[in-house]
């Protein structure tokens, strides 16, 4: 009696596990539609975009400086007391201008008594040429009184440098700056006067990495902003330093700014620069995040009759949110952007949506 009980317990429990793997486990084989019909693959929906031609300007950042065109700190060739003072601060000078001058009484009395005695130097020369002509004296003496009036004469252009040294005048047209000394003031070699700068045009001095020299020329256009100033302002490179620093592993270059209205920038201004390094109207582009890095670079998924194709690519420029391909992609292509974690190279898909 027991072993038959046991017997019916067991085709029970098998008879339940059935039923349960029925109904919680169905035929796959089968869908909702009815028996024996496949069930079909579902594929990946994903978004895309159609490859086309862009401008491209890849500019490159960097910080500068603003210099005087011409800069130069007045000070006298000669020691002396300033009797004049011809300039006022802040204002503007033409070359040839005269800015200060020395006392030179001293030097005026010793060109009077140096033209007299040039003229008795001359007299006497004369005198001992007609001597001369008759074997009144010897070639000699005639020598000596000749060489007397070119000693002198050179004498009086020795003495007319040293009065024109007393004299300072402005080098280049520019704008004077503070006064740091008065009238009777007495000065040396080495006083400083006020400085002169020339403003129209300004310098722009700055640096660039040095894997750029190869691309940077002269007459590049460059852009720069300053504080206090909302608006942009442009310059040309006009010179760029022959070697790399190697300290900095950056070039030096140099542009010019046509400060001409009503002088607003001034030397000394931090400027904020932005070259031009690169341009172009037929760049291909792409969405950075559609790029997969591998290891020797970088593919992208290109769908082409309705599967992904894993394409290598070699890339350029890279923007904020772009990056130029150069070789790879063709105009028309169209680069799958969204689900790439997903594909496997050559899996089908929907075709992307595109924008």
């Amino acid at each position: 009696m027991k072993k038959f009980l046991g017997i019916i317990l067991v085709f029970v429990f098998l008879g339940s596990f059935l039923l349960a793997k029925f109904l919680l486990f169905p035929a796959k084989n089968h869908d909702a539609g009815g028996p024996g019909k496949p069930k079909e693959m579902k594929l990946l929906s994903l978004d895309g975009m159609v490859i086309h031609e862009e401008n491209l300007d890849n500019t490159l950042g960097s910080s500068g400086s603003l210099k005087a065109n011409e800069e130069v700190e007045i000070q006298p060739e000669v020691s002396g007391k300033i009797t004049e003072l011809d300039f006022h601060e802040g204002s503007s000078v033409k070359k040839g201008q005269l800015l200060f001058k020395l006392n030179d009484l001293d030097l005026k009395a010793t060109l009077k008594k140096l033209e007299f005695n040039l003229q008795l130097a001359i007299q006497n020369e004369q005198r001992q040429a007609e001597l001369l002509k008759i074997n009144g004296i010897s070639q000699q003496d005639y020598d000596v009184s000749k060489n007397t009036v070119e000693s002198t004469k050179a004498d009086i252009e020795y003495t007319k440098a040293a009065i024109s040294k007393t004299q300072v005048l402005a080098p280049f047209d520019g704008r004077i700056g503070l006064r740091y000394v008065s009238v009777g003031t007495y000065v040396g070699q080495s006083t400083k006067i006020a400085t002169i700068q020339q403003i129209d045009p300004l310098k722009l001095d700055f640096s660039i990495p040095e894997q750029y020299a190869g691309i940077v020329k002269v007459g590049d256009p460059v852009n720069f902003s300053v504080q206090g100033f909302n608006e942009s302002f442009s310059a040309k490179v006009v010179a760029i330093e022959p070697r790399i620093d190697v300290n900095t592993r950056t070039l030096s270059l140099r542009a010019l700014y046509k400060n001409s209205n009503n002088h607003f920038l001034l030397p000394g201004t931090f400027a904020k620069v932005s070259l031009v390094v690169h341009s172009t109207s037929k760049a291909l582009m792409v969405p950075t995040e559609s790029l997969v890095p591998v290891l020797k670079g970088a593919t992208v998924f290109k769908f082409h009759n309705g599967v992904a194709l894993q394409t290598p690519v070699q890339t350029g420029v890279r923007t904020d949110t772009k990056v130029e391909i150069t070789q790879g992609l063709s105009v028309g292509d169209t680069v799958i952007t969204t689900g790439l974690l997903s594909l496997k190279p050559g899996q089908a898909v929907k075709p992307p949506k595109v924008s």
